[in-house]
């Protein structure tokens, strides 16, 4: 990949990363609405139902997760419940980055959970 002078990253075109904006607004116990705002299209994700001990470092984990999908190649939607889960468990977990799930962990909860 051929980095930026300006902050040393390549191009999203050079990773396969769709560009587009987005725009999201985040309700708390209730989900998240995410916009993609060239097409008007919207998407809510509801939250997933977990005791929270610590929210330290859950809107990283949900970009993180996020990010994820979209180099797996995912729409919004499997992209927002992907990051929504992997967010739930870091605030189930606590800790800040001790807190951050494994993989498997987060595809349970998406399997076996319920959303609010």
């Amino acid at each position: 990949m051929r980095r930026s002078r300006r902050n040393g990253l390549g191009s999203p075109f050079q990773v396969g990363v769709p560009t587009s904006l987005l725009s999201g607004i985040s309700d708390d116990s209730f989900g998240l609405l995410i916009t993609e705002t060239l097409s008007k299209e919207g998407v809510r994700q509801p939250a997933f139902s977990v005791v929270s001990k610590d929210t330290t470092g859950a809107g990283d984990v949900y970009h993180g997760g996020y990010i994820y999908g979209l180099l797996k190649g995912w729409n919004m939607p499997a992209c927002m419940a992907f990051a929504s889960s992997a967010a739930a468990l870091t605030c189930r977990n606590g800790g800040g980055w001790r807190g951050i799930p494994e993989l498997h962990a987060v595809q349970d909860l998406m399997k076996f959970s319920t959303i609010s």
